[in-house]
């Protein structure tokens, strides 16, 4: 059985040149929410604010005037996008009503002009199919979140791990060659990788 491990937002920070920051209004010993970025460590991002006990935070995002910081969190029963807005000071991050569904794996483009993240419906399950969707910045905020259409997306699951177990029963020892494969040969449209492989079976 896998255990998953709650872990804080772990990343690198590098020092960022106070004159940009002052550029773009926000001062730059707020920029990391008060904390003091290390040289060339990682340490745990903004703890306390960002960063809280029992919690898996993770891809997180700061909008291109660094204004916003955007980042997403996975729990049992949803996946959430929390975003934070900088206003004399930062604010308390909450749920971001925005995107209107489960939102995983967020990323903001470097224009700030779209976000793209992975979503699935229902309960938290991961054998559901997780699907890649795109959303426009538009002058009051983020617009509808749209699903990308295929060869990016499918009826099948893109996300995660898959396993499959060979049982040679009855098969003699020998060399054997198998393949994998993505996607569906008979659709005849999307993108398909083909890989084949050696196996050795010794009994």
């Amino acid at each position: 059985m896998k255990t998953r491990q709650f872990i804080h937002l772990l990343i690198t920070i590098y020092l960022i040149k106070p004159l940009m920051i002052f550029s773009q209004g926000i001062p730059a010993d707020s920029i990391y929410f008060g904390f003091t970025p290390a040289d060339d460590s990682a340490i745990v991002f903004a703890p306390g604010i960002i960063s809280l006990p029992g919690r898996l935070e993770r891809t997180p995002n700061y909008f291109p005037d660094y204004s916003e910081f955007y980042f997403t969190t996975t729990a049992t029963g949803s996946a959430n996008a929390f975003s934070t807005i900088y206003q004399n000071k930062w604010n308390t991050p909450t749920i971001d009503s925005s995107f209107k569904i489960n939102t995983s794996d967020l990323s903001i483009s470097e224009s700030g002009s779209l976000a793209c993240f992975t979503s699935w419906e229902g309960a938290y399950d991961w054998s559901k199919n997780t699907d890649i969707w795109i959303v426009e910045r538009t002058d009051t905020g983020w617009g509808e979140p749209v699903l990308l259409p295929e060869p990016i997306n499918s009826n099948i699951q893109e996300w995660g791990e898959h396993e499959l177990t060979w049982q040679p029963t009855g098969l003699p020892s020998g060399i054997y060659f198998y393949r994998l494969q993505t996607g569906d040969p008979a659709a005849g449209s999307g993108q398909r990788l083909s890989e084949t492989k050696k196996l050795i079976l010794q009994k």
